[in-house]
């Protein structure tokens, strides 16, 4: 973004002059680098939670099996099986934030995260998208659940796309230490109960 932002308005940025047709090219380049990064970006963002799911697994249920479950189905499974066993992790912190962030659908949400990044592997890139005044060709036929999910994930401006990173990686770190505190607390339970 920063390059890119740098392309478009130092003029000077070159020793020797350079076209504008030349600058617009490479101004061209910089975003389609800058929207690659992003979708990356996001797909590694919810495969880390997929490998924090894996810690989880292992800590609460001794499963050692890689792209077996993400967080999601491994944060129901200690909601369905463990909760019911121990309430007091019901009213831990650590239970309450992880929980949170996984239901919330959101955009500072893990079910957006994940939704934004199956639409980015199965059927998406990145881009800014240009107003489009289309009308539907067959209005029978358009399903609006999908529309207004595709609008709500729909790609913003660089700006903002920079922003929904920051948050997302913001959860990400803060939560981290939730984590490890959810796991110190079963291990210590474990340990106490033996």
């Amino acid at each position: 973004m920063i390059g890119a932002h740098m392309l478009g308005s130092a003029t000077n940025l070159f020793e020797e002059p350079v076209s504008g047709e030349h600058r617009a090219a490479m101004r061209r380049n910089a975003d389609a680098v800058f929207w690659e990064h992003a979708e990356t970006s996001f797909i590694r963002l919810a495969s880390y939670w997929d490998r924090l799911g894996q810690i989880l697994d292992f800590a609460f249920f001794s499963i050692r099996q890689y792209e077996r479950d993400g967080f999601s189905a491994v944060i129901d499974r200690i909601r369905a099986n463990v909760l019911r066993m121990n309430p007091d992790y019901e009213v831990d912190t650590s239970w309450r934030e992880l929980w949170s962030y996984k239901k919330s659908e959101r955009e500072d949400g893990l079910q957006w995260l994940l939704s934004r990044r199956n639409l980015l592997v199965h059927s998406m890139h990145l881009r800014e998208q240009l107003p489009s005044h289309d009308d539907e060709l067959f209005e029978s036929a358009f399903n609006h659940l999908d529309a207004r999910l595709r609008r709500d994930l729909a790609p913003g401006t660089q700006a903002k796309e920079v922003e929904r990173l920051h948050m997302h990686l913001s959860h990400a770190a803060r939560l981290f230490a939730h984590v490890l505190k959810l796991c110190e607390h079963h291990a210590n339970r474990d340990r106490a109960f033996g």
